[in-house]
């Protein structure tokens, strides 16, 4: 088993495909999927206004009333790195959430796409940030999680993906 091909990239990396949104004003980051989630968008609402933040809503088919903003890659990710905080339902919003040490709210799946957490959750427990999971209250997550492990992690596992992939493919250089 190798780690995600986007953990096999540095923020560097990233950094040069990042598209400006400048954005003037501190914001969450929601960026939901369309699966059922565990917490209800209003509360996400909520949350961002007890804190003094804008939100910034990406999804994809997300039905709701709730105004969306439709990003390009580039631009998704430099909102995931200036955002004061992500909250998502995403694997891949949690990974460059970490990447990029923006602090994050993951949300689980429920109402039959339970399944799909094990990765994510997989990923919070090796990084030593389970506390960032939601479990029924976004304030008993961490505003401030410590990333420390997550780029120990990383590194390791970047490594190993390295090294299985070159002994199971040919260098055709």
């Amino acid at each position: 088993k190798v780690v995600d091909p986007t953990l096999l990239l540095t923020r560097e990396d990233y950094d040069k495909v990042r598209i400006s949104t400048k954005c003037d004003k501190p914001y969450l980051l929601m960026y939901i999927l369309g699966n059922p989630m565990a917490c209800k968008v209003e509360e996400i609402f909520e949350y961002a206004k007890s804190r003094g933040l804008e939100v910034k809503y990406v999804t994809s088919g997300h039905a709701d009333n709730y105004e969306h903003i439709y990003a390009q890659v580039g631009e998704w990710i430099d909102l995931i790195a200036n955002a004061e905080m992500v909250i998502t339902n995403s694997f891949h919003g949690t990974v460059f959430s970490l990447i990029y040490h923006t602090p994050f709210i993951t949300i689980p799946l429920n109402n039959g796409y339970e399944r799909m957490n094990t990765r994510v959750e997989e990923l919070l427990m090796e990084s030593r940030l389970t506390s960032q999971l939601y479990k029924g209250n976004l304030t008993q997550c961490s505003p401030n999680p410590d990333f420390s492990q997550f780029d120990i992690y990383r590194e390791s596992q970047e490594k190993f993906s390295y090294d299985c992939l070159s002994k199971y493919i040919p260098d055709n250089r």
